[in-house]
Order: C-alpha cells, then structure tokens, then sequence
C-alpha cells in the first residue's frame, strides 16, 4: 500500500488541496487506507497545538470511494456487497404510525362546530372519535407525549368533553334527564 501516490488513485478529490491519504494500520487485520481533510489549530491557553480530521472517503484497490458511496459498495468487513449492478436499491420501509392513519378519520370540512386549530388531532377509540392536542417534552432525558382531549365528534357534530357528558351517558344514548328539560323547555 506504500507505493500508492494520489496520482494513481483513480477518483482522488484533486479539487480539495487539504485532502490527503492516511494509512491506518491494525493488527491481525487489513490495512485500511482513508482520504482526510486535517485541520492544525493552536491552542494559546494551553500552549499546544489540535488536530481536527474529518474523514472524507476510503481508498479500495486504487479506486477512491466517499463514505457514503463506500457504505453501498462494500459491506462493513470490506468484502464487496452481493448487490447485481442493474438492481435499484430498496427503498427505506415506510411503516404506517397511527399519525398517518389519523388524517383520514375525520374530513374537517364536514364537522360543525370544529375548531378551527389546526394542529387538532383525531383518534378513534371503538365507536368513540377523540378530538386531542399533542405536546412533546423532555423529562429524565427520555421524550414524553401530553394529550389534552378538548372533546368528541359524534354525528358529524363536535362536542366539548363537557357538552358531551351531559348530552349522551355511558351507552351513546341522549341522556334521559337532558331530554326531558328538553320537551319540557318545548311544551
């Protein structure tokens, strides 16, 4: 590997005048030989001077590779990865959240009475629609989730938590009591 110059290296980043080759030699294993970019700054406080690297690429068999472009090409060992040249490579999974699932509930147009917030959320609990917020906060350095329910959708209708007590009871029925205010007020 001592005999490489960076005049043979096919794809070598002869634009970047920092850029340089760096042989890491390591036991029992291949050498590995790295593109990198130094920076030399001095320190005056402690009277010494720091070197900053950054890692630009690895060079295979005289062939330069970015990090990224060596990522797809070789796999962590540095054997070539099993890949046919013609297949295009698989796009990331994209999983379904339950924050996909619940933009379709609910088309907010057709709901009298909705909020017009536009961060309100939906979620569907048997025959319940919630109506909620969401904030995130930070407690013992794990993420948290708040939901603060402001009411539900019932018949194209939405309600306050309050409104909704009052007007139905457990069963999704008009509450007795209300209704007979109701025809009482009417009569």
């Amino acid at each position: 590997m001592s005999d490489l110059s960076v005049d043979k290296i096919k794809n070598f980043p002869r634009d970047n005048p920092k850029a340089r080759l760096y042989l890491c030699k390591r036991e029992g294993r291949k050498d590995v030989l790295y593109v990198v970019e130094s920076d030399y700054i001095y320190e005056p406080k402690t009277k010494k001077t720091r070197t900053y690297t950054r890692y630009l690429g690895r060079v295979v068999e005289g062939v330069y590779y970015t990090q990224s472009e060596y990522r797809k090409t070789f796999t962590k060992r540095g054997t070539l990865r099993a890949i046919p040249e013609d297949a295009s490579l698989p796009r990331s999974r994209i999983r379904p959240t339950r924050h996909r699932a619940e933009k379709n509930i609910v088309d907010r147009d057709k709901v009298k009475g909705l909020p017009k917030n536009p961060f309100l959320q939906f979620a569907q609990k048997g025959e319940h629609l919630y109506v909620f917020t969401r904030e995130y906060y930070i407690q013992d350095g794990r993420r948290k989730e708040k939901r603060t329910y402001i009411g539900q959708i019932k018949d194209l209708r939405f309600y306050t938590m309050e409104q909704y007590k009052k007007k139905f009871n457990k069963n999704q029925r008009v509450s007795t009591r209300l209704k007979s205010q109701e025809d009482k007020s009417h009569g």
